[in-house]
């Protein structure tokens, strides 16, 4: 039971003069006032397979405080996903999310209610999107790099010399493209904050690759039949190396995106205008067939 304690004091003044205070308090039962989503959004896996993550939310009382015992209700039109579960003594709250059939996005409705059983409480409904790419059935999608060994970025493939403000690009390739692509793009992309998915850095974008691509050589990904945004600063269309400046490790992904077509919202030549949120945006208006990606480290003592 969630129970609220609420403290009353009473001043009172006897015929003597004396002050007198008197304390007392009474319990009455906290009511669920706002749910949020806690993990599990905007993942990728294919079709008719179950998700890593579960999506997971938590549901608080009007003073920020874990609820237990709130209904939730968990719905998707695609793979068949109907549950409705109770919070658990932390406000907790999960399913496992097995996709539809359908390629491209498909969406999570996840509804709580006050006790009642009418009013959505704070938050409420929320949306969870994820990606459905086709079931691999043969050989499976990846990328790699040269300049990548053991998990951590070669240290000749780190703060590469600007001339005129454009770097080398690192070395890329990757096999096993999916039959149903008709294009591809290519994003790199760091967290300064690992706690803040929200502040990205983004070290390399293309789009509108052709299927038959199947490797970018050394320095040469701004040089090749396709369009390259802007580097991290946003102030010159190139590759950006990882070069940081503190010591530590810092982790980088490079994702490959085989999409059904080449996003028509995109500019249709190389621009600092094709910039992390554009691009990403732009991928969502088609639908992602495939996706591969290799997560690496810089590490600096």
């Amino acid at each position: 039971m969630n129970i609220k304690i609420n403290f009353f004091t009473i001043i009172a003044i006897v015929i003597t003069g004396t002050t007198v205070f008197f304390t007392s308090c009474n319990e009455t039962e906290a009511e669920a006032t706002s749910i949020e989503l806690l993990s599990g959004g905007d993942q990728t896996g294919a079709i008719e397979t179950t998700l890593t993550d579960v999506i997971e939310v938590q549901v608080k009382d009007e003073d920020g405080n874990a609820f237990e015992g709130a209904t939730v209700q968990f719905e998707t039109t695609e793979g068949a996903v109907f549950l409705t579960a109770t919070s658990d003594s932390e406000g907790k709250a999960n399913v496992e999310w097995t996709l539809g059939t359908t390629v491209g996005t498909q969406t999570m409705t996840v509804t709580a209610f006050k006790s009642d059983g009418t009013t959505e409480l704070s938050g409420s409904p929320i949306t969870v999107n994820a990606t459905a790419t086709t079931t691999i059935t043969g050989d499976e999608f990846t990328i790699s790099s040269i300049a990548i060994e053991n998990g951590e970025l070669l240290e000749a493939y780190k703060c590469e010399e600007k001339i005129d403000g454009v770097e080398k690009s690192i070395p890329l390739a990757w096999e096993n493209v999916p039959a149903e692509a008709n294009s591809l793009a290519i994003i790199m992309y760091h967290y300064p904050n690992p706690d803040d998915l929200n502040g990205v850095n983004s070290y390399l974008l293309l789009w509108d690759i052709a299927t038959s691509v199947t490797e970018i050589a050394h320095g040469e990904a701004d040089d090749g039949p396709w369009f390259m945004g802007a580097n991290k600063d946003g102030n010159v269309v190139s590759y950006t190396s990882p070069c940081s400046p503190s010591a530590g490790v810092h982790e980088y992904t490079i994702k490959i995106y085989a999409l059904s077509e080449t996003p028509s919202s995109l500019p249709t030549e190389s621009s600092i205008d094709g910039t992390y949120d554009v691009l990403t945006t732009a991928i969502e208006s088609v639908t992602v067939v495939g996706t591969a990606e290799i997560t690496f480290n810089d590490v600096t003592e």
